[in-house]
């Protein structure tokens, strides 16, 4: 009786051997291109895990000692803080870089501005975000304005997104880094300070606009080193009948 030969695939020794060693041995080998079709998609999706595994140690590295980005632009009409695009990217972007990752964006545009934040590690896993908006047609601004205005915003709120980073006031412990040592207070301060208390009584409008009458140094040690109390000036205002 003639003996059967085996197909050569079947001497490809398993054991510890990733599929890229395999495919390699049955390349030697001679194997059917059906077993190397098979062999080539396993490899495909061994390589698609031990990269999403690798991002995932990445990102959860880099959470765990992300950046501070302190808010560093000044809104004076609402007296508020936020953080400018070029500052959030360029420090977060430093740090991403230690853990092999970066972000990217892609925008489309039709009746809304879309704006897709990725994030990608250099093994070719990568996790995104989207939103999507209206021009901003907040002010005077004209067309080209109003898409860059929309554009701002959305590429910072993916950023943050997709990153998990949450930018913070420059008042918050920084562990002794610098951005939130405090300074000392303008000239005439505690005076203006108590005014501004006293202004509340009479209504959100009138203490609005002695906010934007105050002086740039004013607000900005506000909102830098006393925000709660301003936060709670502004609450009572607002409860004052108009």
């Amino acid at each position: 009786m003639e003996r059967k030969e085996r197909p050569q695939h079947a001497l490809v020794p398993m054991g510890d051997l990733t599929p890229i060693q395999m495919l390699g041995i049955a390349v030697q080998r001679g194997a059917d291109l059906e077993y190397l079709k098979q062999l080539m998609d396993l490899k495909d999706r061994w390589e698609a895990a031990e990269a999403r595994k690798a991002f995932n140690t990445a990102l959860a590295a880099f959470k765990k000692n992300p950046p501070v980005v302190v808010k560093d632009m000044l809104n004076k009409q609402y007296g508020s803080t936020y953080t400018s695009l070029g500052n959030l990217v360029n420090t977060v972007n430093a740090v991403l870089g230690e853990y092999g990752l970066s972000a990217s964006w892609k925008v489309e545009q039709g009746e809304l501005i879309k704006v897709t934040c990725i994030l990608e590690h250099i093994d070719g896993h990568s996790k995104q975000v989207t939103i999507e908006g209206p021009k901003d047609v907040s002010g005077a601004k004209n067309t080209l304005q109003q898409i860059r205005s929309t554009l701002t915003y959305l590429k910072g709120d993916t950023f943050e997104a997709v990153t998990g980073i949450a930018s913070k006031v420059g008042n918050v412990d920084d562990d002794g880094n610098g951005a939130g040592k405090k300074e000392p207070a303008p000239e005439g301060y505690e005076a203006w300070k108590a005014d501004m208390t006293a202004l509340a009584d009479e209504g959100a409008k009138r203490l609005a606009e002695a906010w934007k009458k105050s002086t740039d140094e004013l607000r900005r040690y506000v909102i830098k080193f006393d925000e709660p109390w301003w936060r709670q000036t502004k609450k009572n205002a607002e409860k004052v009948p108009q």
